[in-house]
């Protein structure tokens, strides 16, 4: 009697197995004739510059295809080869949807050349074709144009435009009204650097070491005037001398 109970309990685990089985492979079948699967939607998520459409076509030809075809690994590398992504995310949706969540990089300054280009606070290039419009950046002038030294999706080649960046990102997050009044970095003859602001332009000679150590004295030199123009009272405010500020009156 134990022989035969062990026996039919085998018969049912089996029959639950293939009920399963079958089961599995009705569904599948199933939902690959009814098109449960078939991608019916890309959703890019993130606040980006770049069209929504323009990221669409970075997946290439989607169309026909499942959820089950589409490998997140493959699509990430697509996004991550794209110059304006800076972090990606990939995620299927069943039924029929892939997910691209994207953070885009923040340019901080234009390198005035022909074509226009941008570069973000890790040097990156960044092409401003068509998007310019949606940046209010300084300019970086007087630099190296070689384009070979700009590939867009990569940091510049450029030791000049590289240390630029570090200086202006800082200013960027640590002395946030100023970067908002640059509008021009540009380099004199002797490689130093030189701030020219929107207003009136008043010229800020930075020279070429120990940037945030001037800074930072500037920062006080403006805290200290008491003008409601502030520095834009001044045509030039040099820097380069050491413990003191030379400045020059608009005449």
């Amino acid at each position: 009697m134990k022989k035969k109970k062990q026996i039919i309990a085998k018969l049912i685990a089996a029959a639950g197995v293939i009920g399963f089985a079958g089961l599995s492979w009705a569904s599948i079948y199933w939902s690959q004739e009814t098109g449960l699967f078939r991608i019916q939607q890309i959703e890019i998520n993130g606040k980006t510059v770049i069209d929504k459409e323009e990221y669409v076509t970075v997946i290439g030809d989607w169309e026909g295809l499942t959820t089950r075809d589409v490998r997140p690994a493959d699509i990430l590398l697509a996004f991550e080869s794209h110059p304006f992504v800076e972090a990606v995310r990939v995620s299927k949706q069943y039924p029929g949807t892939i997910r691209v969540d994207i953070v885009e990089r923040n340019p901080v300054a234009f390198i005035n050349m022909k074509p226009l280009i941008m570069v973000d606070s890790h040097g990156v290039v960044l092409p401003a074709d068509g998007i310019a419009d949606h940046f209010d950046i300084p300019f970086f002038s007087k630099f190296n144009p070689d384009i070979e030294l700009y590939p867009a999706g990569h940091e510049t080649l450029s030791q000049k435009v590289r240390e630029a960046v570090n200086i202006i990102s800082r200013i960027r997050n640590e002395y946030a009204s100023l970067y908002e009044n640059i509008s021009e970095v540009t380099l004199s003859g002797n490689d130093e650097y030189i701030f020219i602001l929107s207003e009136r332009p008043t010229k800020i000679i930075l020279g070429k070491n120990e940037p945030w150590k001037k800074l930072e004295v500037l920062r006080e030199f403006e805290s200290a005037l008491n003008q409601p123009q502030g520095m834009t009272m001044f045509k030039h405010i040099d820097l380069r001398h050491k413990k003191q500020i030379v400045t020059r009156a608009w005449s």
